[in-house]
C-alpha cells in the first residue's frame, strides 16, 4: 500500500499527466464527421438559436444535451476554433481520470488498485473517439458529472444530497446516458453492503432523471429516437443483439484494436462465440470475485450496467460506437486496476515484488503508444475514414465516406493498391453492397467521373447515363442526376430518349431549391429538347456538368 504522501499527491500527478501525455495529439486535430452538423452548422452554437430549447441535429434522432451545448458555444468564436475545443476535451478527460481515482478508493478497492485503474482508464486507448472528436465531448461531460454525482452519494451530508443531485442534473443534460446513473448507484449500494441503503436520497436522484426523461418531449418530437438499426426488432433479436454489443464491448475493452469509427448493425444480429465466451467469462469473474473480493465483483458487474442505455433494450439510433464505451471502461479498468493490486499483494507474501509491477507498467506504456496513434486517426475525415477503410475494409460505409473525402480532395485517381483514389472507393462500396443508403450519390458521383465533369478523363456517356438511372432508381429526387442525363439526351438521344429527358427536367422546372446556375442550365436544356432536331442539326451540347457535377453533392453517411 503505498504511504500517503504518494497517494495523496504523485498518484494523482501522475494520473493527470498520463491522461494529457496519451491524449494530446488529438488536440492537433479538426472539425470531423458529425462535427459539422453538431457544431459548425448548429444555431445553438453559433448563437442565433437558444441552447435549451434546440435538439441536437434531427429532432427524431432523439438527442438533447443542452450541457454540451453549452459548452461549445461558449467556445465558438466562428474562426476555426476546434483546436481550443479539442484541448478542452483532452483536460476533461484528465479530469475524468482523476474522479475515476478518488471513485476506485469510495467503492473499497484499495489505494494500489485505484491507482493502478485510474491510470490504465487515462491511457486507454478506446476512449480516442471521445477525446480526439468534438462530438465525443458528451460522452466526457456526461461521466464527468456523473462520477461527481456518485461521490456525492457516497458522502454524507445534506450538502452531499444537493451537490448529487446537481451533478446529476448536469450529466443528464450533457448525454442521455447518464438517466441510468440512480440505478447504478443502487446496485453499488446493494451489493457494497458498507452502509445502510439511503433510499430517500436515492428516490431523490431516481425522480431527478424520470422529470429530466420528461422535459426531454417538450423540446423533442420523441423522447426516444423514432429511427433506429434495430426499431422493430423482437424482444429475442434485440436481447441477441444485446449480448453481441456487450461481448463487442469487452473485447474492445480487452484489446483495442483496430479501432474505427464505424459499426454495421449486421455486426450484432448474431451472437458469436467470441462475444459469447467473453459474456460467459465476465459472469464466471463476478462469481468467483464475489465472496473474496467484493469491490472487484462489484466493478465487473458494473461494466454491463453502464452499457445498459447502448445495448438497444431501448431504442437508439447508431448500432454501436467506441465512444459508448466511455463509462463503461470506468468499472473495467478499476476491475483490472484490482487484479493488478492482488498479483501485487501476493508477490509481497512471498517477499519479492518485480513481475507484477513490470506487467503493470507495460501494459500502462503500450496503452499509452497506442491511444496517441488512434487520437492521431481523428485529425481530419481524410485519415479518419482513409483509417476505418483499412481496418474495415468490408464495410460498404467506410468505402463510401473514404471516396467522398477524396473527391473534396481531388484525389480522383488511385496512387497505388495502397492508395486508393475516389473513383475505386465509390465503386468499391457498391460493389459490397450495391444498395446501401449512400448509394445513390455514390452512383451520382461516379456519373460525374464519366462525363469528365470531376477530372481529366475523356466523357464516357453511356457509363454516365447508366450511374444516373442507377441513382435515380434509388433516390429519384437527386437533382444533378436529372440535369445531366438530359444534358446527354442532347449530344446522344440514342442513350437517352429526349422524351425521358423532358419527363426528368419537368419536376426541377418549379422547385424552389435550385440555385441560379442549375435554374439557368435545365432552362438551356429545355429550350434544346424543345427543338428536338435530328441529331445531325442539334445545337451544341450544354455543358454535361452543368451547375450540378461539384463534389460538394456527395454526402457521407452521417451517424
Amino acid at each position: 500500500t503505498p504511504c500517503p504522501m504518494i497517494s495523496r499527491f504523485l498518484v494523482p500527478f501522475l494520473v493527470l499527466s498520463l491522461a494529457l501525455v496519451a491524449t494530446w495529439p488529438g488536440t492537433n486535430g479538426s472539425f470531423v464527421y458529425d462535427d459539422l452538423p453538431y457544431v459548425v452548422l448548429n444555431e445553438a452554437v453559433s448563437g442565433s438559436a437558444p441552447v435549451l430549447s434546440s435538439p441536437l441535429g434531427e429532432a427524431n434522432q432523439g438527442l438533447w444535451r443542452p450541457a454540451t451545448v453549452w459548452t461549445w458555444r461558449a467556445q465558438w468564436s466562428g474562426d476555426s476554433p476546434a483546436a481550443d475545443m479539442l484541448t478542452l476535451n483532452v483536460w476533461l478527460h484528465a479530469l475524468v481520470s482523476l474522479l475515476v481515482l478518488a471513485l476506485g478508493r469510495r467503492l473499497g478497492l484499495s489505494p494500489s488498485a485505484s491507482a493502478l485503474g485510474a491510470m490504465l482508464f487515462a491511457v486507454h486507448p478506446v476512449h480516442a473517439e471521445s477525446v480526439a472528436w468534438i462530438t465525443g465531448r458528451a460522452e466526457l461531460l456526461a461521466a464527468a458529472w456523473l462520477l461527481a454525482a456518485w461521490l456525492a452519494h457516497l458522502a454524507s451530508g445534506r450538502w452531499a444530497t444537493a451537490a448529487s443531485v446537481v451533478a446529476l442534473t448536469l450529466a443528464c443534460l450533457s448525454k442521455e446516458n447518464a438517466l441510468i446513473a440512480p440505478g447504478l448507484f443502487l446496485l453499488a449500494d446493494l451489493c457494497s453492503k458498507a452502509r445502510p441503503l439511503p433510499w430517500a436520497r436515492l428516490a431523490l436522484l431516481a425522480a431527478v432523471s424520470l422529470a429530466l426523461f420528461g422535459a426531454r418531449s417538450l423540446v423533442l418530437e420523441n423522447s426516444l429516437p423514432a429511427q433506429g438499426p434495430f426499431l422493430h426488432s423482437d424482444l429475442a433479436a434485440r436481447t441477441v443483439v444485446a449480448m453481441a454489443i456487450l461481448g463487442k464491448s469487452l473485447q474492445l475493452l480487452l484489446l483495442p484494436h483496430p479501432l474505427r469509427i464505424h459499426y454495421h448493425p449486421g455486426e450484432f444480429e448474431v451472437l458469436g462465440p467470441v462475444a459469447l465466451g467473453l459474456v460467459a467469462a465476465a459472469a464466471v469473474a463476478v462469481v468467483l470475485l464475489w465472496s473474496r473480493h467484493r469491490p472487484a465483483a462489484l466493478a465487473v458487474l458494473l461494466i454491463p450496467a453502464t452499457l445498459f442505455p447502448v445495448l438497444h433494450l431501448v431504442p437508439i439510433g447508431e448500432p454501436f460506437a467506441e465512444r459508448f464505451l466511455y463509462l463503461p471502461s470506468v468499472p473495467f479498468c478499476l476491475a483490472v486496476g484490482a487484479l493488478l493490486a492482488g498479483w501485487s499483494r501476493a508477490e509481497l507474501s512471498r517477499r519479492g515484488l518485480g513481475a507484477s509491477l513490470i506487467a503493470a507498467a507495460l501494459l500502462i506504456s503500450a496503452a499509452a503508444l497506442a491511444s496517441r496513434a488512434a487520437s492521431r486517426v481523428f485529425h481530419d475525415d481524410l485519415s479518419l475514414w482513409a483509417h476505418a477503410a483499412e481496418v474495415a475494409p468490408e464495410l460498404a460505409m467506410t468505402h463510401y465516406n473514404h471516396g467522398t473525402f477524396l473527391v473534396d480532395a481531388g484525389q480522383q485517381h488511385s496512387r497505388d493498391a495502397s492508395l486508393p483514389g475516389a473513383e475505386a472507393e465509390l465503386r468499391a462500396s457498391l460493389e459490397i453492397r450495391p444498395h446501401h443508403h449512400q448509394a445513390a450519390w455514390a452512383h451520382q458521383t461516379l456519373g460525374h467521373y464519366a462525363l469528365g465533369a470531376m477530372g481529366n478523363d475523356l466523357p464516357d456517356p453511356t457509363a454516365a447515363a447508366r450511374h444516373y438511372r442507377e441513382a435515380l432508381e434509388q433516390l429519384p429526387e437527386l437533382i444533378d442526376a436529372r440535369i445531366n442525363l438530359a444534358s446527354i439526351a442532347i449530344q446522344n438521344p440514342e442513350l437517352v430518349d429526349p422524351d425521358e429527358a423532358r419527363e426528368l427536367l419537368l419536376p426541377l422546372v418549379m422547385n424552389p431549391e435550385l440555385d441560379p446556375g442549375q435554374r439557368l442550365t435545365i432552362e438551356n436544356l429545355a429550350t434544346q429538347l424543345s427543338a428536338a432536331e435530328p441529331p445531325s442539326e442539334r445545337p451544341p451540347e450544354a455543358d454535361p456538368s452543368g451547375a450540378s457535377a461539384e463534389p460538394g453533392k456527395s454526402s457521407p453517411a452521417g451517424s
